[in-house]
C-alpha cells in the first residue's frame, strides 16, 4: 500500500509540476508511537492520515493503540 500511495503522489506531482501543487505530501511507514515525534513538530501539520491506525485489535493490547 505505502508503493502505491508513493507513486500515486509522484504522478499527481509530475502532473501538476507548473502550479507546485502537491509538494508538501509525504507517505511515511513506521512505528508511530516512538518515532513521529521525530518527523514533525507541534503546530506543523494542517492534516494527518492515519491508514491503519489499529493493528492491535485484542483487548489487552489496548495501550499499544495509536487511536
Amino acid at each position: 500500500v505505502t508503493n502505491y500511495v508513493g507513486e500515486r503522489i509522484d504522478a499527481l506531482r509530475e502532473q501538476h509540476a507548473a502550479t507546485g501543487k502537491y509538494s508538501n505530501i509525504s507517505v511515511i511507514r513506521t512505528n508511530a508511537m516512538k518515532y513521529l515525534v521525530n518527523y514533525i513538530r507541534k503546530g506543523q501539520l494542517s492534516k494527518m492520515f492515519f491508514c491503519f491506525p489499529d493493528p492491535h485489535f485484542k483487548r489487552s493490547n489496548w495501550r499499544r493503540r495509536i487511536i
